[in-house]
C-alpha cells in the first residue's frame, strides 16, 4: 500500500511541474484552485452579519414647522459587518417596518412617509430615498418594502422623514417612543452570522406655527452713501385671526371653518340655528343674518342645545381675546343653563368662560365693527392644540340668546430676531435685535437677511442696501486771463457734475455742465452727485485772474501845428499799463501821451496792453499831425 502511494505522488509531482511549464495550463489550474477553495465550507469564503443600532442623536426633540418638507422624526444605523467561512451574496436591505406615535392626524401630514439613507450620519447628505412614499395616515405602522439597497460592508444611516401640510395643527406631535427591533429590518439575502442590536426611541417633534412674514421698515430696499449708515427695523404682525363668523353664509365662517350645532333635548326649528334679522321681534342686530335661539318661540319643549366653534390651536400664543354681539334674555324661573365655556380635549368637558343665567344684557341692535362684549381666554385655554368654544343653551320656554360677529384673535410672543450679512455683507450693528443700523463696507449692493424664530419655527426677510459715491473732481484751466477763461471739469465718476461757481462745498443742481465761461477774478468750484442718494463727491476748483482789456477811445493830438511847433499825442486809453507809439522820420514812444517835432504832415500808430496780464490786443489807434509851413 505505502508504494503504490508513492507512486502516486511521484506521479502528482510531476503533473505539477508539467503544470509549471506551461503558462496557459499553469492559468487554468489557479483558477481550479480558486473554485476548490471558495466552495462552501471553505475558510476563504464570506459571511457577512448586520448590526441595527440608534442614530436619533441626529433627530433631536424639536419643532416640525408647519409646512416644512422633510422633517425628520425618526434616525437608525445599520452597519454590515464580513467574515470568513461561508457563501453569502453581498446583503441587500428589502423592508424596513416601524410603527409610529404620537398625536398628529393624517390632516397634519402633506406628502406621506419617506425613507432616507446616507453613508454619512449628516441628515442633509441623505438625498437618496429609498422604496415609494408611503401614504398619509395618522399614527400606527410603516412599512417600507422593495428598498433593493446593496450593502457592501460599512455602516448606513437612515432617516423617516414627512412633509407637514400648510394646514397642520399646532401643538400635535410625532412622539415616536416606539423602538425598532431586529424583527424590523428584512434582507432578501441570506445572513450566515444574522442580525443584532436594536434602535431605541425617538424624540418628540411637535407641530408648530411658523411666524408670520417679517416686515422691514422702512423697506426692503434703499440707497445711501457710501460711509453713511441706515437703520432698519424687523418686525412680525403680533396678532394672528384664528375664527371670524358673522353667520352671513350660514355655519361656514371666514376664517377658522364650519361651525355646529349639537342638540340633546327636544326638536325644535328654535335651537341654535341661523336666523334673519327679523326673526325675533325687536331684535335686528346689524341687519344681516345671526345666530339665535328661543326658549319662548319653542314652547314647552326642552331645548338643550349648543353652538360650537371649530377646533382651533392656542399653541404659541401668550393670549387669545373672544369678541362678539349679542343678547341675551333669561330667567333661571325657565332656564337651567346660558353660558359661555371652552373645551381643551374635542369637546369632552367643559370649562365655563362666561355665564348669563337669569340676565338681560347685551344689545338689540348693533354694528359689527364694534362687539358688544370681549372675553380673554384663560391661562387654561392657552398652549392647547384641540381648542373648541360654545354657546350653551338649556331652557324650557326661557327667552332669547342670539349671537353675531364673533371673533377670535390670538397674541404670538414675541420672537428672537436675528440678522446677517449674505456673502459677506458687513457692518451690522446689532445681530440680535428687531432694529439694527447698518454702515456698509463696500460699495454697490449688500444684502442682509433677519429671520424671526418662534417656537423653534422660522420666517425670514431680507434687506438690500446699495451704497454709492460720486467721484472726485479735477478742473483745468486756472491761471491769469485777458478778460475771460474757460474753465474744464473731468472725473466725478459715478454721478452728473454740477458748476457751483464761487461756492465751496456747495450742494447747487442749478447747472449741470462741465464747461464754464468766468469773467471774474475768483476760485471756482465743480462737484459731482449721484442720482439715487444725492450723493456728492470731492469738489474740484480752479483759482483765475482775470485782467480787463485794455482799449482806447481813439487816438488824438494838439495839432495842426507850424514847422518848428510841437505837438502832444493823445492815447485816450483805459486799463492800459503799455503804450507803444509810432510815427514819421522814425517817431516811437512808450509814454501814454508823448510829444513830437514833425517837420511834415503824417499819421501816428497807437497800440495798448497790460503788462504781465497776457492782453496783448491787436487794434491799432491811429491819429494825423497836420505841420502848416511858416
Amino acid at each position: 500500500m505505502n508504494r503504490l502511494y508513492k507512486l502516486a505522488g511521484n506521479k502528482f509531482n510531476r503533473n505539477i511541474e508539467d503544470l509549471i511549464s506551461n503558462r496557459r495550463l499553469f492559468v487554468s489550474f489557479c483558477f481550479f484552485l480558486f473554485l476548490v477553495l471558495s466552495a462552501p465550507g471553505n475558510a476563504f469564503a464570506t459571511i457577512y452579519s448586520a448590526t441595527l443600532a440608534s442614530n436619533n442623536s441626529t433627530v433631536p426633540a424639536a419643532s416640525a414647522c408647519i409646512g416644512r418638507v422633510k422633517v425628520p422624526f425618526y434616525s437608525f444605523s445599520i452597519q454590515i459587518n464580513s467574515g470568513s467561512g461561508g457563501a453569502d451574496a453581498t446583503p441587500v436591505l428589502s423592508t424596513i417596518t416601524y410603527t409610529t406615535t404620537g398625536t398628529y392626524t393624517s390632516s397634519d401630514i402633506a406628502t406621506g412617509y419617506k425613507l432616507f439613507y446616507s453613508t454619512t450620519n449628516t441628515f442633509s447628505t441623505a438625498t437618496t430615498q429609498l422604496g415609494t412614499t408611503l401614504s398619509v395616515a395618522g399614527p400606527g405602522t410603516l412599512t417600507f418594502s422593495s428598498l433593493a439597497l446593496t450593502m457592501a460592508p460599512g455602516t448606513y444611516y437612515f432617516w423617516i422623514t414627512t412633509d407637514i401640510n400648510s394646514a397642520a395643527t399646532p401643538g400635535r406631535t410625532f412622539t415616536n417612543t416606539n423602538s425598532l427591533p431586529t424583527s424590523n429590518m428584512v434582507f432578501s439575502t441570506t445572513l450566515t452570522s444574522g442580525s443584532s442590536g436594536t434602535s431605541g426611541a425617538g424624540n418628540t417633534q411637535t407641530i408648530n406655527a411658523v411666524p408670520a412674514a417679517v416686515s422691514i421698515t422702512p423697506g426692503t430696499s434703499s440707497t445711501i452713501c457710501f460711509g453713511n449708515a441706515a437703520a432698519f427695523t424687523a418686525g412680525i404682525s403680533p396678532t394672528v385671526n384664528i375664527l371670524n363668523q358673522n353667520f352671513n353664509s350660514g355655519l361656514t365662517g371666514s376664517v377658522g371653518g364650519t361651525w355646529s350645532v349639537v342638540n340633546s333635548g327636544g326638536a325644535s326649528a328654535y335651537n341654535w340655528g341661523i336666523f334673519s334679522s327679523t326673526a325675533f321681534s325687536g331684535i335686528t342686530g346689524d341687519g344681516t343674518s345671526m345666530a339665535g335661539t328661543s326658549g319662548d318661540m319653542a314652547g314647552s319643549i326642552l331645548l338643550i342645545t349648543q353652538l360650537r366653534s371649530p377646533s382651533f390651536s392656542t399653541v404659541g400664543l401668550t393670549g387669545a381675546s373672544l369678541t362678539f354681539n349679542y343678547f341675551c334674555q333669561s330667567d333661571n324661573v325657565y332656564d337651567d343653563i346660558a353660558e359661555i365655556g371652552y373645551s381643551t380635549n374635542g369637546g369632552s368637558s367643559w370649562t365655563v368662560l362666561h355665564n348669563y343665567l337669569n340676565t338681560t344684557t347685551g344689545t338689540v341692535t348693533w354694528s359689527a365693527a364694534t362687539p358688544t362684549q370681549t372675553i380673554s381666554l384663560p391661562s387654561g385655554a392657552l398652549g392647547q392644540p384641540n381648542v373648541m368654544l360654545r354657546w350653551y343653551y338649556r331652557t324650557n320656554w326661557g327667552w332669547y340668546w342670539v349671537v353675531d360677529n364673533v371673533k377670535l384673535t390670538g397674541t404670538y410672543s414675541t420672537p428672537a430676531y436675528v440678522w446677517s450679512g449674505i456673502s459677506g455683507a458687513s457692518g451690522l450693528s446689532c445681530t440680535s435685535c428687531a432694529t439694527t443700523t447698518i454702515t456698509p463696507t463696500v460699495l454697490g449692493a449688500n444684502i442682509y437677511s433677519v429671520t424671526a424664530t418662534s417656537n423653534g419655527c422660522s420666517s425670514t426677510n431680507g434687506v438690500t442696501l446699495t451704497t454709492e459715491e460720486a467721484g472726485a473732481v479735477t478742473v483745468s484751466g486756472g491761471g491769469a486771463y485777458c478778460g475771460s477763461a474757460v474753465l474744464t471739469a473731468s472725473g466725478g465718476t459715478g454721478g452728473t457734475i454740477y458748476y457751483q461757481s464761487t461756492t465751496s462745498v456747495g450742494t447747487s443742481t442749478a447747472t449741470p455742465s462741465t464747461t464754464q465761461t468766468v469773467t471774474a477774478t475768483g476760485t471756482y468750484y465743480f462737484r459731482s452727485r449721484t442720482s439715487a442718494a444725492s450723493c456728492w463727491g470731492t469738489q474740484g476748483s480752479a483759482t483765475v485772474t482775470i485782467n480787463p482789456t485794455p482799449s482806447s477811445t481813439g487816438a488824438t493830438n494838439s495839432g495842426p501845428i507850424c514847422v518848428g511847433g510841437t505837438v502832444t499825442l493823445s492815447a485816450n486809453s483805459s486799463n492800459a499799463t503799455a503804450w507803444s507809439w509810432t510815427g514819421p522820420g522814425g517817431f516811437t514812444s512808450t509814454l501814454q501821451n508823448p510829444t513830437a517835432t514833425p517837420t511834415i504832415t503824417g499819421t501816428y500808430s497807437l497800440t495798448v496792453s497790460t503788462s504781465g496780464s497776457g492782453c496783448s490786443p491787436s487794434t491799432v489807434y491811429a491819429t494825423t499831425v497836420t505841420v502848416n509851413p511858416v
